[in-house]
């Protein structure tokens, strides 16, 4: 396995433990094996086009991840929402908007952003609720 260098230190933007499998045509041509992937600020650049559709998965599987956690205990009744949404608070000051897929559990709602972390808000501290086309 090859070692990083001292500049290559530097640089380490992230690093992860994983299990790999290379499978070409499934065909499986190394065998389960303890990798680490390690990124630098450069290789985010390498993604091009790829960047957007990076950060959006991204950032949804680190949602699902918190989500899990958070309610962890709650059932889910109904999924699969996409919508454009505007958070605010009481005095009428934005904190977030967006396009979010929103879940809907047992006492709260789960907005899951494209761009954010997720927010989770019990039905009980919702005010008020507009649907438009």
């Amino acid at each position: 396995m090859p070692t990083l260098g001292k500049k290559d230190k530097q640089k380490k933007f992230l690093e992860l433990s994983a299990n790999v499998i290379l499978k070409s045509q499934n065909v499986v041509q190394i065998p389960e094996t303890i990798a680490k992937i390690v990124l630098n600020k450069d290789d985010f650049s390498m993604l091009g086009y790829q960047y957007e559709d990076f950060v959006k998965i991204f950032i949804k599987l680190r949602n699902e991840t918190f989500l899990k956690d958070l309610l962890f205990q709650e059932t889910l009744k109904k999924s699969g929402f996409e919508a454009d949404f505007l958070y605010s608070v009481k005095s009428g000051i934005e904190r977030r908007k967006g396009r979010a897929e929103f879940k809907f559990y047992q006492t709260s709602l789960a907005i899951l952003p494209e761009r954010e972390e997720l927010a989770r808000i019990h039905f009980s501290d919702i005010l008020d609720i507009k649907t438009r086309d």
